[in-house]
């Protein structure tokens, strides 16, 4: 929550849109303080109690025994392709971003950090840190920086959607034999997930101004609009549509989503390095149709630290679909879940002091 309100917090020399009272802030942020920290208890007992819950059904010798084994060319080949994932967010995030003077060698760091708070941190808290260090690195505003995080956060979810259909197509034998009926349900809510999002995207970028004078006119008449919270509210939503709105372009989108095909590939091949490097043999098309489950459960807000048991849940139904037993898919997405973890870490806090080296030279005269 510090985050948080260091975002809000923008002065207008940076941040000219924002409107955001500083003594609002400060009056707010014993509040502030303590939810965090009463967030924070939460997430740890949450985790904790989950993860007691794992031991429960996994077997510590079966996970032992994969680590045991481990293959450092395919753990190694893993880590570098999520730092290709990366780097390939840091170059879509530019699209994203037209008309504002960026450079790759701080977007890379800034999407290496963000990318280790998205995924340690509980209920999406992790998004806010992209917002911040486009700002402190970048000058980005928070209307544009939470338009380039919204849009990015739509395609990936439509490009997900995509990749699992056609991996479930050519997988659909299988999956057929192992449970008709919810590999139909399954296939059925991809399809209705590519719909939603294309609506969406389509909404925010070319109706958005229509959608908020809609939303304005429901607040004014409930009364809502005498309300602190709702004013603010209002008023950022007008600067993000606004920069929607800045950035009408079929051409853009359309190249963002490809390029975002490519993006979400380099994940699933990911994963499937791991899986090698813990010794699990299994063609790619069933990682790509097993880890989609645990990537969608990661979109679930909820607050355990490192995505731990949604992770697991998602990673565990996806790979029993395709024919895993259950302690193999369980033990499995834990270990997987580790070295992602581990990965992840890694990278981030690398950058970390990559960008605070960047940041202290600058200053430097």
């Amino acid at each position: 929550m510090k985050l948080f309100a260091q975002i809000l917090s923008f002065n207008k020399e940076k941040s000219p849109l924002v409107e955001v009272p500083t003594g609002r802030v400060r009056k707010l942020w014993p509040d502030l303080r303590a939810s965090s920290l009463a967030r924070v208890l939460l997430s740890a007992g949450l985790t904790l109690a989950i993860v007691a819950l794992l031991l429960t059904q996994i077997s510590i010798a079966d996970v032992a025994s994969l680590f045991a084994n481990l293959s450092y060319q395919w753990l190694i080949l893993g880590a570098c392709l999520y730092l290709v994932h990366n780097m390939g967010r840091a170059v879509r995030l530019r699209l994203f971003l037209p008309n504002q003077e960026t450079h790759f060698h701080k977007l890379l760091p800034i999407v290496n950090v963000y990318t280790m708070f998205n995924y340690i941190l509980p209920a999406w808290a992790g998004e806010f840190s992209l917002l911040y260090f486009l700002r402190k690195y970048e000058a980005v505003s928070l209307d544009r920086g939470s338009a380039a995080l919204v849009v990015g956060r739509i395609i990936d979810y439509l490009a997900v959607a995509v990749i699992f259909i056609i991996g479930a197509w050519f997988s659909l034998g299988q999956l057929l034999d192992t449970d008709a009926l919810f590999t139909t349900s399954v296939i059925k809510a991809a399809l209705v997930m590519i719909l939603l999002a294309v609506i969406l995207l389509v909404s925010l970028v070319w109706w958005g101004q229509r959608i908020l004078t809609l939303i304005e006119w429901l607040v004014g008449r409930s009364g809502l609009s005498r309300l602190a919270a709702v004013q603010l509210g209002l008023r950022t939503l007008r600067q993000i549509i606004a920069a929607f709105a800045a950035v009408q372009s079929f051409r853009r989108y359309s190249l963002a989503f490809f390029w975002s095909l490519g993006l979400w590939a380099t994940i699933f091949l990911r994963f499937y390095a791991f899986l090698r490097a813990l010794g699990i043999e299994t063609r790619l098309l069933n990682t790509i149709v097993g880890s989609t489950f645990a990537v969608l459960s990661k979109s679930i807000p909820f607050f355990t630290f490192g995505g731990i048991g949604t992770h697991e849940a998602g990673w565990t139904l996806g790979f029993m679909l395709v024919g895993f037993n259950k302690t193999l898919a369980l033990s499995s997405g834990f270990a997987v879940n580790m070295l992602t973890l581990l990965t992840t870490m890694v990278l981030g806090v690398c950058s970390f002091w990559l960008l605070h080296f960047l940041n202290t030279s600058r200053r430097a005269p």
